[in-house]
């Protein structure tokens, strides 16, 4: 059963997508996001300040 985190982060978020992590591993499925999904919402952040910061377009890597 799913019990409301202690310290819930961004809104709950962060709770909620570890333990469906958790789960999957445990059960030996697949993840509900894929690493690729993963680094790829967390690249975001750095590359738009690199194109802050150097007043340029910056390339989105492909990661699959």
């Amino acid at each position: 059963a799913w019990k409301p985190g202690i310290e819930a982060h961004h809104g709950g978020g962060d709770y909620v997508m570890l333990k469906a992590f958790i789960s999957a591993v445990e059960l030996g499925r697949e993840p509900f996001i894929s690493v690729y999904d993963a680094v790829t919402w967390s690249v975001v952040i750095p590359l738009s300040g690199e194109s802050i910061a150097e007043g340029r377009r910056v390339e989105f890597p492909k990661f699959r």
